[in-house]
């Protein structure tokens, strides 16, 4: 297939593809969020967001991506947190209840538990400088083997549908594997009717690898 019909989240290139490339002097760029190399000019999907400046050596720039930028939660973001979290529709597909209502001092505990990084690393997702998610990556969960650790995320209703969550679990995973090297497998569990966050997913890279016991599909992404 042409690189011109060809998508740039298809996936990275092959290594034919890229001798071929190079021999045809057609411009490549490095993707650290597919950890390969793709066509320049390849058409993103129909709605992801304008597309980030390329990063042309891996384990680049780790601080944004498409304009999101991933930093620890603070005190002060106690009101968006909740703003963010209170909604049953946030907490559908989480495997927690949703604690309605959300009070601030719940809330407030919460933010805390984020915090506390010995066995996760929990980072606010922003965009535009505003705070409109989260991502959470779990070292020792239940359903994690060994060199594995678990990514979630979720974000404010407000913010779906506007193709961030991609590049939310692009950057976070690329950060896990920058500053993990033990890592060599991401996965991810999701909600079979939680279509959105399978594609999310899918399009961030992870292939799907299965279904846990409670029939949650398992999707991975493993170190190149």
């Amino acid at each position: 297939m042409s690189h011109e019909i060809t998508r740039r989240w298809a996936g990275p290139l092959t290594p034919a593809e890229i001798r071929i490339a190079r021999a045809n002097g057609t411009p490549l760029a490095y993707d650290p969020a597919q950890l390969g190399w793709v066509y320049c000019d390849a058409r993103d999907a129909d709605d992801d967001p304008p597309r980030a400046p390329s990063f042309r050596q891996p384990g680049g720039d780790l601080t944004q991506l498409g304009g999101i930028r991933l930093r620890p939660w603070r005190l002060d973001d106690l009101s968006v947190f909740r703003a963010l979290l209170d909604d049953p529709e946030v907490w559908r597909f989480m495997y927690e209840p949703y604690p309605a209502p959300l009070t601030e001092d719940m809330a407030r505990q919460l933010l805390q538990l984020s915090g506390v990084e010995r066995h996760h690393k929990v980072r606010a997702a922003e965009f535009g400088g505003e705070v409109i998610g989260q991502t959470r990556i779990l070292f020792d969960g239940p359903d994690t083997g060994p060199n594995e650790a678990e990514i979630s995320f979720w974000m404010g209703r407000q913010h779906w549908r506007r193709g961030l969550g991609t590049n939310m679990v692009r950057l976070a995973t690329l950060r896990g594997f920058a500053r993990h090297p033990s890592l060599k497998r991401l996965v991810a569990y999701v909600h079979p009717d939680n279509r959105g966050s399978l594609r999310v997913l899918e399009k961030a890279g992870y292939v799907p690898n299965g279904t846990r016991a409670d029939h949650w599909h398992r999707l991975v992404r493993a170190r190149p």
